[in-house]
């Protein structure tokens, strides 16, 4: 090994370097406060009309051949209904 590639070796091992010049001024930390207040436990189903999907349409590419998942929109507004009775059951 070349003395100058062993000096250049040691130099970067000597050094210390900061992400950011608040890294190394702890009393400078941001601190994040809640302005709202969070949602209240034990509501009926009805106050709470979510559906959520994630990738359904990637999901269901790949199954156009089933007959099991070529639903439509009303299916899903059946799905919705019947999800309704049964939460307030």
């Amino acid at each position: 090994m070349k003395p100058s590639s062993v000096l250049a070796f040691a130099s970067l091992l000597s050094t210390t370097a900061y992400a950011c010049e608040s890294c190394e001024h702890p009393e400078r930390d941001v601190v994040l406060t809640r302005n709202f207040q969070r949602a209240a436990m034990g509501g009926a189903a009805s106050l709470s009309n979510v559906q959520h999907t994630t990738d359904a349409h990637g999901w269901r590419e790949g199954r156009f051949k089933e007959k099991n998942y070529g639903a439509d929109w009303s299916d899903f507004v059946s799905l919705v209904r019947d999800m309704r009775s049964t939460a307030e059951a």
